[in-house]
């Protein structure tokens, strides 16, 4: 265990928060006085302040992490209850308890005073974890500060500051943290890290890429052993739901996936093989790559003003996707489905990737002579956003009319409405829809380029009666 006497100011704290957050953290440790207890802000935040210079004015914690504990384990509903005096104090703020992890957390959703639209607070007890199985959820006992330390993914996300009594402002630092963040270096805080919890290897490569450091060595050579005693593939298989390798999975992907330094951990997770973690044949294929370096273009530069596009969930449907198109064989079928699901990904997810074949079977049998709305007829029953899917799997020649489809087709409208129909005399009725979609389908097809062509063809197909 590190003696460690760095401090820190909190008047730098206060500095790097809103000023709702100012509020919160000084009530709260004022509750935790109270009742006796110590107060810790932990996690990214202290990480943060510790990597910013006290003069850097750019640094803004957007919440707060706090545990209540000390050198001895605290009564097991201390997080909890800190937060319900909070509330008594901050009674516009929403509180979420988790008594089997011994969590709450406040929140303030949309507030009238903007100052506090969308502040968060979580709120732990000091605890002790263990795992019943790699990848199950926690079970969490009370414990010291140093045993919540211990069970903490990386030793730069290990260091709690101090917020209550003489030593406050002190780090509290037992595992290297303030070397390791000097060193830009990526530690775990023991063997059984990624075993316990995969998800961390997806983690670390978010910071990596975000952060720009780099792995201790002994961590890579840790993922590796970890990854090569096939326990995550076993894991999979077995009829056991495994948790960090489902939700809290999903959620570390979107994390990555809304990053600006998306394309670079997808990279990096692959060099790692860690796409294991969800199915033990996927991985980022080169054509695999050459579709999400497609997909970051057309967010970019969308190729219509019309088009709207989420990179999530579409990057994890790319490569999700790849897993049948690399092996295409009857045994290989399904295992996008399996892995979607256990990503408890979205129902519209899971159909666009069950759906992918059944689209391009009908690109394949368009045949030549038909016309852009019959095109558009036929694959207009699709959605928008399984199209692009099919598109970034297969951008060839092949797909030039569903890219013209995409770009072009499916926003062509006619040139009049309803109102003009009446306008020109047309009884209003069902009538008006065909002549509606008739007039779509001849703007598509270039036969109409105007009103007046509009005109004009609506009383040569659509005769008024006399």
């Amino acid at each position: 265990m590190l003696e460690n006497t760095t401090k820190v100011s909190l008047d730098r704290l206060d500095a790097a928060l809103p000023p709702a957050l100012r509020s919160v953290w000084r009530s709260a440790a004022q509750c935790a006085i109270d009742r006796g207890w110590d107060l810790y802000l932990v996690g990214g935040a202290v990480r943060d302040l510790l990597r910013h210079d006290s003069a850097d004015l750019t640094l803004i914690l957007p919440d707060l992490d706090l545990v209540v504990g000390g050198e001895t384990a605290t009564p097991t509903d201390a997080g909890i209850q800190l937060a319900i005096d909070l509330q008594a104090i901050y009674p516009q703020a929403k509180l979420t308890s988790h008594p089997n992890f011994q969590t709450a957390a406040l929140t303030w959703p949309q507030m009238i005073d903007k100052e506090w639209s969308g502040v968060s607070v979580d709120i732990a007890t000091a605890r002790i974890e263990t795992y019943e199985y790699p990848g199950a959820h926690p079970t969490v006992t009370a414990g010291s500060i140093y045993q919540d330390l211990q069970r903490r993914d990386f030793t730069v996300n290990a260091m709690a500051l101090r917020l209550t009594g003489d030593r406050a402002g002190e780090i509290t630092d037992f595992f290297g943290g303030q070397q390791d963040l000097a060193q830009k270096c990526l530690r775990v805080l023991h063997d059984r890290s990624f075993q316990d919890d995969p998800t961390r290897i997806f983690r670390g490569v978010r910071f990596l890429t975000r952060l720009g450091f780099s792995w201790a060595t002994e961590t890579e050579t840790q993922w590796q052993t970890t990854l090569n005693s096939g326990i995550f593939a076993a894991t999979l298989q077995s009829q056991v739901r495994v948790p960090s390798l489902e939700d809290r999975l999903r959620a570390e992907l979107k994390y990555l996936s809304d990053s600006p330094q998306w394309l670079d951990g997808i990279r990096a997770l692959g060099e790692l093989q860690a796409w294991q973690c969800i199915h033990p044949r996927l991985q980022v294929t080169e054509n695999t790559w050459l579709s999400l370096h497609l997909l970051e273009r057309l967010l970019v530069n969308p190729p219509h003003p019309a088009m709207k596009l989420t990179g999530w969930p579409l990057r994890l449907e790319v490569i999700l996707a790849g897993l049948d198109l690399v092996d295409s064989s009857a045994c290989a079928k399904g295992d996008r489905d399996t892995a979607a699901q256990q990503l408890q990904m979205s129902v519209e997810s899971i159909e666009r990737l069950q759906q992918i074949e059944l689209v391009q079977a009908t690109i394949n049998n368009l045949g030549f002579g038909l016309r852009p709305s019959q095109i558009a007829a036929k694959l207009g029953v699709y959605s928008i956003e399984l199209l692009y899917l099919v598109l970034l799997l297969d951008p060839e020649p092949d797909n030039l009319l569903l890219f013209k489809y995409l770009t072009e087709w499916s926003h062509t409208q006619a040139f009049l409405d309803g109102n003009d129909l009446k306008a020109l005399g047309y009884p209003p009725g069902k009538t008006y829809k065909p002549m509606l979609q008739a007039l779509t389908a001849a703007t598509c097809d270039g036969l109409v380029r105007d009103r007046e062509g509009s005109i004009k063809f609506l009383r040569i197909n659509f005769p008024r009666n006399p």
